[in-house]
């Protein structure tokens, strides 16, 4: 049944009563059998309902990147189906145990008065042709505009939609829209005029046509975004990031653009891209990155993590042997908060995967859990919704 339920071919019924099966507390033992952990952590508890089990992907306790990992789940599914089995609570997410002790802690605890919300709607801004400016937190359900002919409607979800109305006369003259997510908002999904879906990151923005025309779809975008580049073998799709060029006819993509990154990440997951930079050539194949540096010497990985790369469009922080300085530049992003440094910076890396829409005291608290760093949280100046102070 539980292949059942991962594959989607449930009934209604049969989800049910697979809930109400797994809740039985007979099931703790025979896992505690088939793994050899220990699952006597009193962060689990009872699963407050059987729909919750849904948004079972959340927080896990974090360790030190120096203790050796051990991956007691190949793949999320598997983690789903220990929290069921295990009576997890439906706010905790376990992906990687590690076999060390927990380290007494007596830090600065994050401060709860100046805790911060993670984003609970999108603050997208869309710049049209013209240059009129419409705030997309204002409006839901409607449609916005109309630009060239095209008729652009934003649904009660949050999702942007362009649709092309033949009846409409654009005036010659190229219509180009800008949609810009900032920090601290929720990722948009937008669907181009030619089928194509895009999702943006915070702090990223892209600048489209708002019909595509002659031989090729060319976007250029700034931050993260994720595609499905609808196919059309007539016109291949080429995204522009700080000077690096991906081409594709129809495919399954993610860039990291962000520029205090240091590089640019391009990782396919499905179809075919080419990526041009400096004059050079890289053709990737599903489940390889191509990373290139500020220099623009370009390098190619394999086997990346697919899951790593788009968990943000999933709703959550993915952190492979993650240093501490990139764990905090995509919580400044998430939660529009600023960094300040205090004193020597741990070298220690972290892993582990946090459901996005806990407060940030409760992501800064699992971290801190490590023992290798701790946290104040202060408020900001006025155009940040708080400060986060790295201690050592």
């Amino acid at each position: 049944m539980l292949d059942g339920y991962y594959a989607g071919t449930l009934t209604d019924k049969e989800r049910t009563e697979l809930f109400a099966l797994l809740h039985n507390p007979q099931y703790r033992e025979q896992l505690e059998q088939l793994f050899t952990e220990d699952f006597t952590d009193p962060a689990f508890e009872s699963v407050a309902d059987t729909e919750s089990m849904e948004l079972v992907y959340q927080q896990i306790q974090l360790r030190k990147q120096a203790a050796p990992v051990r991956r007691i789940f190949p793949y999320r599914r598997w983690a789903i189906a220990a929290a069921v089995l295990l009576g997890v609570a439906a706010v905790s997410f376990f992906a990687f145990l590690y076999p060390e002790q927990k380290t007494a802690i007596a830090r600065t605890q994050v401060g709860v008065k100046n805790d911060i919300a993670a984003p609970a709607y999108t603050k997208a801004v869309l710049i049209l042709s013209g240059g009129r400016e419409i705030m997309l937190d204002t409006v839901a359900g409607k449609q916005l505009a109309i630009d060239g002919n095209a008729r652009i409607i934003q649904t009660g979800d949050g999702q942007l939609t362009y649709q092309t109305d033949p009846s409409l006369q654009a005036n010659g003259a190229a219509h180009i829209n800008t949609l810009t997510v900032p920090k601290g908002s929720r990722p948009l999904q937008l669907i181009l005029t030619d089928g194509t879906t895009v999702w943006l990151n915070a702090a990223s923005s892209l600048t489209y046509p708002v019909a595509f025309t002659g031989h090729e779809r060319k976007v250029q975008m700034t931050g993260e975004a994720y595609y499905e580049v609808a196919k059309d073998a007539a016109r291949k799709f080429i995204v522009s990031a700080n000077g690096v060029e991906t081409e594709v006819l129809g495919t399954h993509f993610n860039i990291n653009a962000y520029a205090d990154e240091g590089q640019q990440k391009i990782s396919l997951l499905e179809g075919a891209v080419r990526v041009s930079t400096g004059g050079q050539l890289i053709a990737l194949k599903p489940g390889q990155q191509a990373r290139i540096a500020a220099t623009g010497k370009p390098e190619t990985l394999s086997d990346i993590d697919t899951e790593e790369i788009t968990a943000w469009k999933d709703g959550y922080f993915d952190f492979r042997s993650t240093d501490i300085k990139t764990v905090m530049r995509q919580l400044s992003r998430w939660y529009n908060a600023e960094i300040e440094y205090n004193g020597k910076i741990t070298d220690n890396h972290f892993s582990g995967i946090i459901n996005r829409n806990n407060n940030i005291s409760q992501v800064l608290k699992m971290l801190q859990s490590t023992g290798s760093v701790g946290f104040k949280v202060e408020p900001g100046s006025s155009s940040s919704a708080g400060k986060i102070i790295v201690l050592p």
